[in-house]
């Protein structure tokens, strides 16, 4: 685990952690500081918010503020419900 310093602030711990987490948990990663910005970093950013969002919208779905729909496909879609409880369409 990173210790705080008084020289770097919030921001660039949590990066830090970030950093080390991706490197660490992938045997054998390695790439240029490039690669860490546009590639591995926006990845590692993106699988945390999947999971913030999903768990954001189960907890709509509980609160019966929106309504999931399964498609035939399989894939399903959230819909907002209006102020008299129906779902709306737009």
């Amino acid at each position: 685990m990173l210790k705080p310093s008084p020289q770097w602030d919030d921001e660039i711990v949590q990066l830090s952690v970030e950093i080390a987490s991706y490197l660490s948990s992938r045997a054998g990663a390695a790439d240029t500081l490039d690669g860490l910005v546009s590639w591995w970093l926006f990845r590692q950013r993106l699988e945390h918010v999947e999971v913030k969002v999903r768990t954001a919208v189960e907890y709509l779905v509980k609160q019966q503020l929106i309504e999931k729909r399964a498609l035939a496909d399989g894939s399903v879609l959230y819909i907002a419900k209006t102020e008299r409880g129906e779902v709306g369409t737009d």
